[in-house]
């Protein structure tokens, strides 16, 4: 078995693969070691400033205010579970959303004024055929205008024909 040599083409696709998987690599590994750094400043961040004992400190804060409230929470909740819902939907009592359409005039609104007429065109006698003819001697004008004389030198002379 032979083996055949790599074309340009091949070479240029086998180069840029590798190379992709080397981007790849180069860029995950500075990643992984940017976000190694970020997570252990962060760590030593949260250890110099107390940690684990002020979040304990602080919950136990909220705690004492949750405590010391008119009604506590558990009882906030006994009292929202224990609360009779009925589940029949009733009609609503509350007039607000109507009030402000007693506003509105009374009838139909006033009707929209019409626009003006378009104005009509005037169509020459003939109708379409008039408008050809006219547009057939413009034509032919052009051409009699164009067409060479007969005293004229650069005009092309009939074939002569010798018996």
């Amino acid at each position: 078995m032979a083996v055949e040599p790599i074309g340009v083409r091949e070479g240029r696709v086998l180069g840029g693969g590798i190379g992709a998987i080397v981007i790849l690599l180069v860029v995950r590994q500075g990643l992984t070691t940017y976000f190694t750094k970020m997570n252990d400043l962060e760590l030593e961040t949260k250890r110099v400033a107390g940690g684990v004992e002020r979040i304990h400190a602080f919950r136990a804060e909220e705690d004492r205010t949750l405590d010391r409230a008119r009604t506590s929470l558990d009882n906030a909740m006994r009292a929202a579970t224990n609360k009779q819902r009925s589940a029949d939907p009733k009609q609503s009592t509350d007039t607000a959303p109507v009030d402000g359409w007693k506003e509105l005039p009374k009838g139909p609104p006033p009707a929209w004024p019409l626009p003006p007429p378009l104005p009509v065109l005037e169509v020459p006698d003939g109708g379409a055929d008039a408008a050809s003819d006219a547009a057939s001697s413009d034509a032919s004008a052009i051409v009699d205008a164009r067409a060479p004389t007969a005293g004229d030198a650069s005009a092309p002379q009939p074939p002569q024909h010798h018996h």
